[in-house]
């Protein structure tokens, strides 16, 4: 019935159509709109089809089992500083499953071998999660800037520099429109250009940023790795699915607001249209056993399930928001209905296990870097 009333109720603001409007041009009373409207009663099943004219949409639209089409999309906005403002705990948790300490030396010191000081620049540092796991894996010497639009974020991590004897500087702005004076001899982002409608411009940017011969190293998701890259011991997930179904999203955040969830296969062709040289790509070897006889198991643990949007149980209004948000994505309710099931298994699962569940999972991080040429 909520479905029904939601749906009649969108359909009819939309159109700028009062009760009595509608009422008229489907030859019912005003009270009979209201009832429908306020959940009391339901059309009756000959009635869909004149409401379908009548709205210019399918009966399914109608039954919300389908989007809206005309319904306006709803920006998820993460390329706003807003989005982040209560992110950092989710920030915290998600980047301690993203690196082993050993191959970020590697790449360091072997790969893009940094044998001298060097001015590094993190775009989108966040908190400075990246900063603090390669500074000190840089010569003595070496300076960190980071830049973010978020100022909350800034202030974490200047909070958190302060513990450590870094050279450190941050800068608050859009890196769209920042003015970067100063010449770095790297640039570098994580997780990061995903967010972004214009992945390609900010990575010029990045470019500017650098001395002639400086390094410029992006590290970022592609995300059908990532959905692909999880087993849970004793739970059956139906992963072909759900990419299936995700696509869709993906597809629609594409067009609509530029967020590219491959972006990391990308960036190889972007860094060549934007003339850098000796282009490589590798996929970080991180990959996560969680396992209860682990020491940092409930930690890791907490990690996942926030990285997953399992973090608590949703009332029926959350999930209903929820399924909302899919739909306007252009899915259909069964496809959200089906995603969201898959997520409360997982939930369900962990919880019957009582913190004995084995998982093993892969964020399939790429490591695209390549030089400015002198």
């Amino acid at each position: 019935m909520e479905k029904i009333k939601m749906q009649i109720v969108k359909l009819r603001k939309g159109n700028g159509l009062t009760q009595q409007q509608l009422a008229d041009q489907l030859g019912v009373s005003f009270q009979t709109i209201s009832k429908w409207e306020n959940g009391i009663s339901l059309p009756d099943i000959s009635m869909l089809p004149y409401i379908s004219e009548c709205f210019k949409v399918s009966v399914d639209e109608i039954l919300g089992l389908k989007p809206l089409t005309w319904e306006a999309y709803e920006s998820k906005g993460t390329s706003q500083s807003a989005y982040w403002n209560d992110k950092k705990d989710y920030l915290y948790q998600t980047r301690s499953l993203m690196w082993n300490d050993d191959y970020l030396k590697f790449l360091v010191e072997n790969v893009w071998k940094i044998n001298r000081p060097v001015n590094l620049i993190d775009f989108g540092c966040g908190y400075g999660y990246l900063g603090l796991k390669i500074m000190p894996l840089l010569p003595e010497g070496s300076t960190y800037t980071g830049i973010d639009i978020n100022e909350a974020m800034i202030d974490e991590a200047k909070r958190v520099f302060n513990e450590y004897d870094f050279q450190s500087d941050f800068i608050i702005g859009d890196v769209n429109t920042a003015s970067i004076v100063q010449k770095y001899d790297i640039a570098l982002c994580q997780s990061f250009l995903r967010h972004l409608p214009n992945p390609q411009d900010v990575l010029e940017k990045m470019i500017a940023s650098v001395v002639e011969g400086g390094l410029i190293a992006c590290i970022e998701v592609n995300r059908p790795f990532e959905n692909d890259g999880l087993c849970i011991n004793g739970l059956k997930l139906n992963a072909s699915e759900q990419t299936s179904i995700l696509q869709k999203i993906w597809t629609s955040e594409f067009e609509k607001e530029g967020r590219d969830y491959q972006i990391g296969m990308k960036i190889p062709f972007y860094m060549r249209k934007l003339g850098l040289r000796n282009i490589e790509s590798r996929i970080n070897d991180r990959v996560n056993y969680m396992s209860p006889e682990h020491p940092s198991y409930e930690g890791q643990v907490s990690a996942f399930l926030s990285s997953a949007g399992l973090e608590s149980p949703k009332s029926e209004d959350e999930i209903q928001h929820v399924i909302g948000l899919l739909m306007n994505r252009g899915i259909s309710r069964t496809e959200a209905e089906f995603y969201l099931k898959e997520k409360e298994s997982i939930s369900a699962h962990l919880l019957k296990e009582n913190g004995q569940s084995e998982i093993v999972q892969t964020f399939g991080l790429l490591i695209t870097y390549g030089w400015k040429c002198e």
